[in-house]
């Protein structure tokens, strides 16, 4: 199963990515798991609860190394084809590169939001609430 979606004008479809890919990025995001659950952000928070989150995800995201960000982006733009004007798809990485000069930094995070989102929101949703300090309900 895919997620289609737009971001700058374009057609997105991402797909599943391996299990195993999946542990290796949960694994890699971990430290970033206790300030972004103590925020206690739903999955339909408005933009003023998002700000919310900014700052731990931040902290967390610096104190990561290069090669685990760039493990967990290029992982989550592996899993995603851009539709071409002839009508087919296109992988957005080939290899370790980027195949479209108009992808920024942004485009490139939030595309990677929209795979992170389709391959572990199972994953998430399935933790105890109380995992890694967020406050009980």
């Amino acid at each position: 199963m895919s997620l289609e979606f737009n971001h700058g004008g374009h057609a997105y479809r991402a797909g599943k990515l391996p299990a195993m890919k999946q542990f290796h990025i949960v694994r890699r995001l971990a430290p970033l798991l206790p300030g972004v659950a103590a925020s206690g952000i739903k999955p339909d928070a408005s933009a003023e609860d998002m700000a919310a989150i900014l700052t731990p995800l931040a902290t967390g995201l610096a104190t990561m190394s290069d090669a685990d960000a760039e493990y967990v982006l290029m992982t989550c733009m592996e899993a995603v084809e851009r539709k071409q004007s002839a009508g087919g798809w296109a992988r957005v990485v080939v290899g370790d590169r980027l195949m479209f000069e108009d992808i920024d930094m942004a485009g490139m995070l939030h595309i990677a939001w929209q795979v992170l989102q389709h391959n572990l929101s199972g994953f998430f949703a399935g933790l105890p609430r109380d995992f890694a300090g967020a406050p009980r309900t």
